[in-house]
């Protein structure tokens, strides 16, 4: 009777050891889960505003000389301004996208930059101003906003490795940027 009763306690030992050490398991992944969860929703939204750029720079236009421009330099001075925050944004959430895409859009930040120095020179403010800046500019937009979506194509791919993304080495040069726009530490 005596050994009922102790191979019944043990076995009710050995299972509550057991249900808390899978209750403590199946929590901690749990917890990962959600973790990943937000993380990806984090990423998925500073994503949107990359996307909603590159909507931006898919629409041209021809002008009569048969040049192409983007249509962020139809609409005047003041719209180009507002047709670029969505880039600007972008820039705010980059700690969500890979190496990769930050060298994109800072290269593109860059042209962007150049680009603003242009038009605060011209002192015709009419659209044609911004209009024949933009036909200067267009082959070099295009193909910065080609290696962006590129970059966010390939990033979207390999979102759900969360892993991968936090052991990323982030070899994002300061100097080189400060480099690019002549100033130093």
């Amino acid at each position: 009777m005596e050994i009922i009763i102790w191979s019944g306690l043990i076995s009710v030992i050995i299972s509550t050891i057991s249900a808390v050490v899978v209750g403590l398991v199946l929590k901690r992944y749990d917890f990962k889960s959600e973790y990943y969860k937000l993380i990806i929703r984090k990423r998925l939204k500073a994503y949107s505003y990359i996307e909603k750029h590159l909507t931006i720079l898919k629409s041209t236009f021809i002008d009569e000389d048969d040049k192409q421009y983007h249509s962020i330099f139809y609409y005047g001075h003041e719209n180009y301004n507002l047709k670029l925050q969505a880039f600007e944004q972008s820039m705010v959430e980059n700690i969500w996208f890979t190496p990769e895409t930050i060298e994109c859009l800072l290269e593109l930040n860059e042209l962007y930059f150049s680009i603003a120095r242009q038009v605060a020179k011209v002192k015709d403010k009419s659209n044609r101003s911004l209009i024949e800046i933009g036909k200067e500019h267009f082959q070099k937009i295009n193909e910065l906003g080609g290696k962006l979506q590129d970059s966010v194509k390939e990033d979207l791919l390999n979102l759900h490795n969360i892993k991968s993304f936090n052991k990323k080495k982030w070899k994002i040069n300061l100097s080189n940027i400060l480099n690019r726009w002549n100033l130093h530490l």
